[in-house]
């Protein structure tokens, strides 16, 4: 399904806000690796209120982002494509690297945005903090295990 990501959809698809091919309430888990790291906050935000209608009560979603939470600092990362230094255009939570020319190269969310996409409609259980900003992580980015109310 497209998003808006120069990177991904080259051909300049319109973003498709489409249903997933299973009935509401229904999955046990949902799985999204290296996908939050790519979408704007507003299409964060449509497939957020999609993986939570899928969800049955209590499912449980694993994903990955760029946290940009209290083991993230700007100065540990210079110049690198890890600093992420800029503001999302429209949004006061999403950020990406200045270095990068496409933003949705990798955009980085804080815990402020996670507050925002989560809406009190799940629990985070677990964040797993990824090694592109600690030594020893378990994924390289990091992984948020939510659990549906």
């Amino acid at each position: 399904m497209p998003a808006k990501n120069e990177l991904y959809n080259k051909e300049g698809l319109k973003p498709s806000y489409t249903d997933w091919p299973t009935r509401n309430n229904f999955l046990d888990a949902v799985v999204g690796c290296s996908i939050f790291t790519h979408l704007n906050e507003e299409d964060s935000l449509y497939y957020m209120d999609l993986i939570w209608n899928k969800l049955k009560q209590n499912g449980i979603a694993l994903l990955s982002f760029f946290l940009l939470n209290e083991t993230y600092s700007e100065k540990d990362f210079g110049s690198t494509r890890w600093n992420f230094n800029k503001t999302y255009p429209e949004s006061k939570n999403w950020y990406y690297s200045s270095c990068l020319r496409i933003p949705e190269s990798q955009i980085g969310v804080n815990m402020k945005g996670i507050e925002k996409l989560i809406k009190g409609k799940f629990i985070i259980q677990n964040i797993y903090e990824g090694s592109w900003k600690v030594k020893y992580g378990l994924f390289f980015q990091d992984i948020l295990v939510l659990e549906k109310k």
